[in-house]
């Protein structure tokens, strides 16, 4: 029969290990979010990344440094707008295209 004292000791253990390995997820988490952060706003392509919604409208959910470079939009005017409100009529076709043909979020590039 083990000894209680002993029970709380293997718990304590078990749940150091889990927060152990918890916070080395997370570590990871971050660090691989940087590194696809700094990508993503170096790269000298313009990227949108967008979601399809159901009514097949294409709401952008962000947009590289490149991209505000090239339109002259801040963040604040496009995030969050959908692609008809802020790309040119003659695009727009361009861009939903490309929508429709990848599933719900997909980063392109406009040209």
């Amino acid at each position: 029969m083990k000894r209680p004292e002993r029970q709380v000791i293997l718990v304590k253990q078990k749940f150091t290990a889990y927060s152990i390995e918890r916070k080395q997820a997370q570590e990871e988490f971050y660090e691989s979010k940087e590194r696809l952060s700094l990508l993503f706003d170096t790269v000298s392509d313009c990227i949108c990344l967008v979601k399809v919604e159901p009514d097949n409208r294409n709401r952008i959910l962000a947009v590289n440094k490149a991209l505000l470079n090239e339109t002259g939009f801040t963040d604040e005017q496009i995030i969050g707008k959908t692609v008809d409100e802020v790309i040119p009529k003659e695009e727009v076709e361009f861009v939903e295209r490309k929508c429709k043909e990848k599933s719900l979020i997909q980063a392109f590039y406009l040209q």
